[in-house]
């Protein structure tokens, strides 16, 4: 058997982790998600052409989706994790800054597009898939009639019918996907970060009406930018929430009350939680020697689909 990767997830060492995203909805439905692993380090193999990808982080995202009862619950949901320089940042969710002064000479400011833009390099997970659960959908159709005629002493008469039955499955599932895509900046094509966002869907299994997992863990892998930029981590999270009527109107979702909670940044480079090891000084761990696959830190705990 394959030996146990001493940097997998343990559960027992997750106590440290920071909220970054808060939200109350509607029906007393609740949304969170925590930074559970925050390692900075870099990513050199000699198996890829590029040379040594350097100022790299690996963050775990804890999402709670938490319907108050069961009468409500998530149809459906759009997450959305960008990075991008700090001057950038028009989120009205939480961001995750490096911690370094925003108040920079004017020219320090303009150096920050000069250099490499942060990006996202690989995300997890990219397409999940809930058990399926088929329906077989019956029906009969039939056609009946009659036809008389009576003149004099004869009559003749005429039953015509007909009839045909069908049926076929209907196979529905819970699907999670992600992909990478073009962040667009405020200020024009000039700002926008190749790679610098992932957007995740989520939708419930339309038959069983069950709703988004509870819990769930995705992961991120990111390069920052420059070492002299700020470099802004944001979260969004759109939901779409159901109760025993229908769903709610996003106009009602989006309402002040239900805005999410405004956080404090978090800084890129103070760690976060289980560490991975072995960890070189002043650079961290490097992520191409994962004995696991980047897949492998994906977690949907507490319940099966």
């Amino acid at each position: 058997p394959r030996p146990r990767d001493p940097n997998a997830p343990d559960h027992r060492l997750q106590l440290n982790s920071k909220c970054i995203y808060e939200r109350s909805l509607p029906g007393g439905a609740y949304i969170t998600c925590h930074i559970d692993r925050l390692q900075c380090g870099y990513y050199d193999s000699p198996s890829i052409h590029e040379d040594l990808i350097d100022h790299v982080r690996f963050l775990t995202l804890h999402f709670v989706f938490h319907p108050a009862s069961t009468i409500h619950r998530f149809v459906s949901a759009t997450i959305r994790a960008s990075v991008h320089n700090s001057e950038d940042s028009i989120s009205n969710g939480s961001h995750a800054g490096d911690g370094s002064q925003h108040n920079r000479p004017e020219s320090a400011q303009k150096k920050k597009h000069s250099g490499q833009n942060p990006s996202i390099l690989r995300h997890a997970p990219h397409l999940l898939y809930g058990s399926i659960s088929p329906e077989t959908l019956q029906w009969n159709f039939n056609l009946a009639g009659s036809l008389g005629v009576s003149e004099g002493p004869a009559n003749a008469s005429f039953n015509p019918s007909g009839g045909y039955k069908g049926s076929y499955k209907l196979y529905e599932m819970m699907r999670i996907q992600g992909s990478s895509r073009t962040w667009t900046g405020r200020a024009g094509p000039e700002d926008d970060v190749e790679d610098g966002e992932v957007v995740w869907t989520l939708e419930e299994n339309r038959l069983q009406k069950s709703g988004l997992p509870r819990e769930f863990t995705f992961i991120i892998l990111l390069k920052k930018g420059e070492p002299e930029t700020d470099t802004v981590f944001d979260i969004q999270v759109d939901p779409v929430i159901s109760n025993w009527v229908g769903n709610y109107p996003m106009w009602y979702v989006n309402l002040l009350p239900y805005q999410p909670l405004r956080k404090p940044p978090i800084d890129l480079e103070t760690e976060i939680g289980q560490t991975f090891q072995p960890c070189l000084p002043g650079r961290g761990y490097n992520f191409a020697n994962l004995a696991s696959s980047f897949e492998d830190f994906v977690a949907l705990p507490g319940t099966t689909y």
